[in-house]
């Protein structure tokens, strides 16, 4: 499964460019995003690639289109003063659940969680980010199917830590 979400939100260009540190985190317990259900039940999905590094280089890009200069480490010298943003992958599971016996009719549920630390200087701010995505369907999902709802709902909730004005202030002041 190819992990490869597509952020629809503008970030608006800063007047000045600003370096920020940009780490994300990978802190779920398994890699495997579930399994298919039913017969494919023993059939985990999982990525091809280290998710973390996939999320990080797509909101690196989003953020050097604000003028951001993304970094990978704050300096210790630097730590009071240093703008950077911390993302945490808590949650992305897939799941099926059965609507009626016997497996014909399914409801297929991607959750992605996603904890983002802004810190600027002395000021902090954090917050939750999820989205929720879900299919019914006759039968499963073929790989495509679940990879696209896959990327969508991680996509969203990436967005929505980028629109989210209150932490993109933190990071724009």
């Amino acid at each position: 499964m190819v992990l490869r979400p597509v952020l629809n939100v503008t970030i608006p260009p800063l007047s000045q460019p600003r370096t920020i540190a940009l780490t994300v985190l990978d802190m779920r317990s398994s890699k495997a995003f579930g399994v298919r259900g039913g017969i494919y039940d023993t059939a985990l999905i999982t990525p091809r690639t280290d998710v973390a590094q996939t999320l990080r280089r797509i909101l690196a890009e989003r953020l050097q289109s604000g003028n951001f200069r993304v970094i990978d480490r704050i300096e210790a010298d630097d730590a009071a003063a240093a703008l950077s943003l911390e993302v945490r992958i808590e949650r992305i599971n897939y799941g099926v659940t059965p609507l009626v016996t016997g497996g014909l009719l399914n409801e297929v549920r991607v959750e992605a969680l996603f904890q983002a630390i802004a810190r600027n200087g002395e000021r902090t701010l954090s917050g939750q980010y999820q989205a929720v995505g879900t299919r019914q369907i006759n039968g499963y999902l073929n790989a495509e199917q679940n990879e696209a709802l896959l990327n969508e709902v991680v996509g969203k909730a990436l967005q929505n830590i980028l629109a989210d004005h209150e932490l993109m202030a933190v990071l724009r002041s």
